[in-house]
């Protein structure tokens, strides 16, 4: 099937067939996340894999009890790093150390934008729209393999990382996805057309 036939087939499922998913499509729909692109390369996010009954159902509670998480096979937590993330930090340099070239002259291209970012009090927004990226490309690749998915948005942060025993200081939650084989009929896709959000600039 090809890519754009599978995102009509992709839907926010909200109730999942009581069925557990293959580790080895989990494992395929975690590496879909990982070669997402980031912003400088630095792939600064960590993902949380929930397969225990028990912290599913405290997730639940935590996500204002939607039946996605209630049902889902498995869900992937997305968490963000509470870091400075200046050229300075160390998982700043971690990361530009793994490329080519000298580390001074890209730490020197990264400054300018951290400080755009850090002087707007954007730095917090800027990684978690990262998880986006790897949350859409977590939903496409699990629908190839026919499991259904729905982003959630709607969770009380602090809960989360109390039930994930995460570090508050730490981390902070960027998005929340469900996964699992739908118990409901696919829903047609409801969006406008091309040309209503289109504009050339040529």
């Amino acid at each position: 099937m090809v890519f754009k036939d599978l995102m009509q087939t992709r839907f926010a499922c909200k109730k999942y067939k009581n069925l557990k998913v293959d580790d080895s499509i989990i494992y395929d729909i975690l590496d879909s996340g990982r070669l997402t692109p980031s912003s400088f390369g630095f792939e600064a996010w960590s993902f949380h894999v929930v397969l225990n009954d028990n912290v599913k159902e405290n997730l639940y509670n935590a996500c204002f009890k939607q039946e996605s998480m209630k049902t889902s096979a498995f869900s992937i937590v997305l968490c963000t790093p509470k870091t400075s993330m200046s050229p300075e930090d160390p998982l700043v340099i971690s990361r530009a150390k793994r490329f080519p070239g000298e580390l001074d002259e890209f730490l020197d291209d990264y400054r300018g934008y951290y400080e755009f970012l850090r002087d707007e009090g954007r730095i917090e927004s800027w990684l978690k729209a990262q998880t986006y990226l790897v949350c859409s490309n977590m939903m496409n690749a699990a629908v190839e393999k026919g499991v259904q998915s729905c982003a959630i948005e709607g969770f009380m942060e602090d809960k989360v990382l109390d039930v994930l025993n995460l570090d508050k200081e730490k981390y902070g939650v960027g998005i929340v996805i469900t996964f699992g084989y739908p118990d409901e009929e696919i829903r047609p896709k409801i969006r406008q057309k091309l040309d209503e959000v289109t504009t050339f600039y040529r």
